[in-house]
């Protein structure tokens, strides 16, 4: 599954007039996924997203390599219910110990429902990306990748394009 170091998976939402993504990158050396969720997401692009992202998560464990994990929900919709319980049937018994899962949401209601709908034991909630890097990489193997869709502070992040130019993969 995976021959280049870092590799981007995006689902978007292909039902007509909808503006909705689900996205992931993964380094596969240090298990640091960020995933980005925008707009609103139609169940059969939920199934797909989850189903890759299981099988990465699963891969990376295989490795014995922890997932670290920020997801970036604040340009995201209120989801259907149907979409909350295919997320939470997804993830449903998948981390182990050593994950860390940072979600990023909107605010302190989208925090409440999230907890209702994820395990505890493995996610955390945050208003800001930065705290959730931090918090999500903080036990990151030294020199990890962290790469992102977006220019981090001096948490020492950087952005998706250079670490795949680093990489030479230039798969995305």
């Amino acid at each position: 599954m995976a021959n280049n170091r870092i590799q981007r998976f995006a689902f978007p939402n292909d039902e007509p007039g909808s503006t909705g993504l689900l996205a992931f990158t993964i380094d596969w050396h240090t298990g640091v996924i960020e995933a980005e969720a925008h707009g609103f997401w139609a169940p059969e692009q939920t199934k797909a997203h989850f189903a890759a992202y299981v099988d990465c998560v699963a891969e990376l464990h295989r490795r014995g390599v922890a997932a670290l994990v920020v997801v970036d929900t604040r340009e995201s919709a209120a989801q259907s219910q149907e979409v909350a319980e295919i997320l939470r049937r997804s993830v449903e018994g998948l981390y182990r110990p050593g994950d860390r899962v940072a979600m990023v949401v909107q605010n302190s209601i989208a925090k409440m429902q999230m907890r209702r709908v994820l395990q505890a034991d493995f996610h955390e909630y945050f208003l800001s990306i930065n705290a959730a890097r931090n918090w999500a990489f903080a036990h990151a193997p030294a020199g990890a990748t962290r790469a992102s869709s977006e220019v981090g502070d001096a948490g020492g992040f950087i952005r998706l394009s250079t670490a795949l130019e680093a990489s030479g993969s230039g798969h995305i």
